[in-house]
């Protein structure tokens, strides 16, 4: 038989560091910093000239967001919805012809971003695609299990998922710090 569990000790809450001036060093400089977005038009204009996309996808319960960012320019697009909605029509198509018409390059890109995306594109949100993400990471469902159970289709993207060529096991924030990024 097991011994009986102690009970824990009552600890006392962790110091609010998140109220600390410097816990955010940097955040003026980082809001100050010009994102270079793409219009529709120069978004058509990298289409016609065949840049590649890097793209990541988060998934909050408030929040979500698509991020393509041109190889060639630095310029990015992104697509985003909050408090529940889900992205509106317009983002859907918008979001679907970037999907369809660039190659995009992503790090569990197969595993997670595309899956994420075709939930985004059938009109899920955001509390529903917080919740496939963690069927997915937490509790390491595959995508066509998530995508099966949404009533939803793979996408037919032209992508490389990077995660596939890199040498050993690691996240994507270990592959970075180990070129000092």
């Amino acid at each position: 038989p097991k011994p009986p569990k102690e009970e824990k000790a009552s600890r006392p809450p962790p110091e609010p560091v998140w109220l600390e001036e410097d816990y955010l060093p940097g955040l003026e400089e980082a809001l100050a910093f010009p994102v270079g977005v793409m219009d529709d038009r120069e978004l058509a204009q990298a289409c016609y000239d065949k840049h590649e996309l890097v793209f990541d996808v988060e998934s909050y319960g408030d929040y979500f967001l698509v991020v393509f960012t041109s190889m060639t320019t630095g310029r990015v697009a992104f697509y985003e919805c909050e408090e529940g909605a889900a992205l509106a029509p317009e983002v859907r198509l918008r979001m679907g012809w970037v999907l369809h018409n660039f190659t995009t390059l992503g790090f569990n890109s197969d595993n997670y971003d595309a899956t994420m995306c075709a939930l985004a594109l059938a009109g899920l949100g955001t509390y529903e695609l917080k919740a496939a993400s963690d069927m997915l990471i937490q509790e390491k469902q595959r995508p066509y299990m998530v995508l099966r159970s949404h009533k939803v289709a793979a996408l037919k993207i032209d992508t490389y998922d990077i995660m596939e060529v890199c040498p050993l096991r690691g996240s994507l924030k270990t592959y970075a710090g180990r070129v000092h990024a």
